[in-house]
């Protein structure tokens, strides 16, 4: 707009100077000035609009300060919905004997009861989570899927040590839950927590009526069957040799010998030597 404007000005200038004629400057430059406010109001609305968008998108998976940093660059934001591969360790928790108790408890008429406390430790877990800088996948039933490394990540071992602490935090606040439970006549929860770390796809998966932005790869799928061990190695701490690698420097890893894990023969496995009881 500026340039012609200028051209505009020169072109009147030398039409004066040369020809003695003078051309109208006022209306074709307020025309000028218009059309580039509407230009550039117009572009301004759509980046905010897309901005909107994204924001909208990432608030319903991460933190809102992830969300903030996200968004400093858009373009990148919008590669990560896309699609790519990151390193990240990936965090199963599951209740021990839910199903069961779910049962029991459906018998008796206790449904409100079931789904309040359900939806208490789902809240202090999700709190203990974000907590940790780890992002909250989904849920399933009563497990819990978070991931520590998508959609930014704070590098490898960083994330790893993050999600093993915060495996250790989510035990002491069932610890927690479990006191206050005991004091109200209520029936205490046990938990088994799976991790696997290493590279997994990561994006917006789905159909156009619902999109859900989560993980995909072995590693899910080791750090579920990680979690399942739980109940027969006897530990409620499990994670696979990747994991162990990143975080032994820091923490006190603790090899519990090659377990059957279905699907994917024998492997190694890990937990801490020492980890809260529930």
């Amino acid at each position: 707009m500026g340039a012609a404007l200028v051209l505009q000005l020169g072109l009147a200038w030398v039409s004066f100077d040369r020809f003695a004629v003078w051309l109208p400057l006022l209306v074709p430059g307020s025309a000028l000035v218009l059309l580039g406010v509407l230009y550039g109001g117009e572009a301004y609305l759509a980046e905010e609009g897309e901005r909107r968008r994204l924001r909208r998108t990432f608030e319903r998976y991460v933190a809102p300060s992830v969300v903030a940093e996200i968004l400093s660059d858009p373009a990148e934001a919008e590669g990560i919905l896309r699609g790519r591969q990151l390193p990240v360790t990936v965090l199963f928790s599951d209740l021990k004997g839910f199903t069961q108790l779910t049962n029991a408890r459906s018998g008796r008429g206790q449904i409100e009861l079931h789904v309040r406390q359900l939806n208490r430790y789902l809240g202090e877990m999700v709190e203990v989570i974000n907590a940790h800088g780890g992002t909250v996948d989904k849920f399933i039933g009563d497990a819990v899927m978070a991931v520590f490394g998508s959609p930014i990540g704070r590098g490898p071992e960083a994330e790893a040590t993050a999600a093993v602490r915060c495996a250790v935090a989510m035990r002491q606040a069932l610890q927690r839950l479990n006191g206050a439970w005991r004091a109200e006549g209520l029936e205490p929860l046990d938990s088994g927590i799976g991790l696997a770390s290493g590279e997994v796809i990561v994006g917006q998966i789905g159909s156009p009526r619902r999109m859900e932005f989560t993980v995909i790869g072995d590693k899910v799928n080791l750090a579920s069957r990680m979690e399942g061990l739980t109940r027969t190695v006897g530990a409620p701490l499990l994670f696979d040799a990747a994991t162990a690698e990143l975080v032994q420097a820091v923490l006190p890893v603790q090899a519990l010998g090659e377990q059957a894990v279905k699907g994917m023969g024998a492997l190694p496995v890990f937990t801490l030597s020492s980890l809260p009881q529930s």
